[in-house]
C-alpha cells in the first residue's frame, strides 16, 4: 500500500477522475501479467484506516478514486470478473482465451450485459446490478491483496477463492475462500453490498446472512463450494479438509461501498454482528467510502469497456 493517503480534492470541487488518461496497459505477454499488474497497482494506491470495535473489526479502504487505482480496478473487474475462467486464485483466465474474434465478441457481449453498453442505463440498473457487481469484484481484489495486507482479509493466509458472480441477483453466497489458521483449514465468507445512501441497511443484511451460516442453513451451499475449491489447494491443504470443518473455524467479511457523505458509521458497534457466534475478532467490515459515488462507478464502467480490445489483443497475441 502507499505510505500515506492520496490528496483529496479541495472542498466543493469534484475529485480527479481518469477521464483524461489515455486507455493503455503495461506491456504484457499474458492475461495473467495484466491481472498481476492490476493487483500490484491497487495495493500501491489504497490506504487503510483500521479500528477495533466491540462487535467487529473495521478497515476503511481509501484511495480507490485515484486515476491509477481506477484503471487497475477496471482491468481487474474485466479480467477476473468478466473474463474469468475456471481458476480461482491469481492464475486467472488464461486457458479460456484460445479463440480470436469469438472470444472478443463474447467478452463484449458480457460486458454490455453485466455493466451496460454505456452509462445511459437506468438508475435502477446501476443501483441494483452494476454498482453491486463492481463492489463484488472489488471485494475479490481486496481478498487477493490480503495475502500481503492482512487487515483486508481473514485471520490467516488466503489459499483459495471462488469466482466472482456474473449475476448479482443470484441469492447465493457472493463468494467463499479457504485460509490457514495455525496449520488448520478455515472458511471465510464474503458478502458485498453497494449503496450511495443506504449502507446501514445493507450492513444489517450482511449480518442476517452470516446468522444463517451460524444456524447451518447454508451448509449445503458451502459444502459444494468447498468441493470446488479443493482442487486449488496443495495436497497438504486438501488433507486438512474434514467434514463440516467450518462449523468450528470460519470468518465473516462484509464489504460495503457507499457515498462518503452518507450517515453510515462503520466504526460504530453493530448489535447484529455482536450476536453472531464467531466472535468480534472473526467479523471484518471493509468500508469503502467514495467521495463521488456515482461518478466513480460510471468512470470504472467506461474504463472497462475501453480496455476490452487490450485484453482481447493480449489474450490472442494479435
Amino acid at each position: 500500500m502507499s505510505g500515506g493517503p492520496q490528496p483529496e480534492a479541495p472542498e466543493g470541487q469534484t475529485p480527479a477522475t481518469p477521464a483524461a488518461v489515455p486507455v493503455s496497459a503495461p506491456r504484457a505477454q499474458t492475461i495473467d501479467d495484466l491481472l498481476v499488474h492490476a493487483i500490484e497497482t491497487l495495493k500501491g494506491q489504497i490506504t487503510l484506516h483500521t479500528h477495533v470495535v466491540s462487535s467487529h473489526l473495521v478497515a476503511s479502504v481509501q484511495g480507490l478514486e485515484h486515476p491509477a487505482a481506477v484503471d487497475a480496478f477496471a482491468m481487474y473487474a474485466l479480467v477476473a470478473g468478466i473474463g474469468q475462467g475456471v481458476r480461482v486464485n491469481l492464475a486467472i483466465a488464461t486457458e479460456m482465451l484460445g479463440g480470436g474474434p469469438p472470444f472478443g465478441a463474447e467478452l463484449q457481449r458480457d460486458v454490455a450485459r453485466i455493466i451496460g453498453p454505456d452509462n445511459t442505463v437506468s438508475d435502477d440498473f446501476k443501483e441494483d446490478q452494476r454498482d453491486p457487481w463492481f463492489t463484488e469484484c472489488l471485494s475479490h481484489a481486496l481478498l487477493n491483496i490480503s495475502r500481503d495486507v492482512a487487515d483486508l482479509g481473514p485471520p490467516g493466509r488466503l489459499e483459495a477463492l471462488t469466482l466472482v458472480h456474473t449475476d448479482v441477483r443470484d441469492h447465493g453466497l457472493d463468494f467463499v475462500g479457504l485460509h490457514i489458521e495455525q496449520a488448520v483449514l478455515a472458511l471465510n465468507v464474503v458478502e458485498a453490498k453497494a449503496s450511495q445512501n443506504h449502507a446501514s441497511q445493507h450492513g444489517s443484511a450482511t449480518a442476517t446472512l452470516f446468522a444463517e451460516i451460524d444456524a447451518g442453513t447454508r451448509d449445503a451451499e458451502i459444502r459444494a463450494k468447498v468441493q470446488l475449491l479443493r482442487e486449488a489447494l496443495s495436497p497438504g491443504g486438501q488433507a486438512l479438509i474434514t467434514p463440516s470443518f467450518w462449523h468450528g473455524r470460519r470468518a465473516y467479511l462484509a464489504v460495503i461501498s457507499y457515498g462518503a457523505a452518507s450517515t453510515f458509521a462503520p466504526a460504530h458497534p453493530r448489535p447484529a454482528y455482536a450476536g453472531l457466534a464467531v466472535g468480534a475478532d472473526r467479523i471484518r467490515l471493509l468500508a469503502v467510502p467514495l467521495s463521488n459515488y456515482g461518478q466513480f462507478f460510471d468512470t470504472v464502467a467506461d474504463r472497462v469497456r475501453a480496455l476490452v480490445p487490450i485484453v482481447v489483443q493480449t489474450g490472442t497475441g494479435s
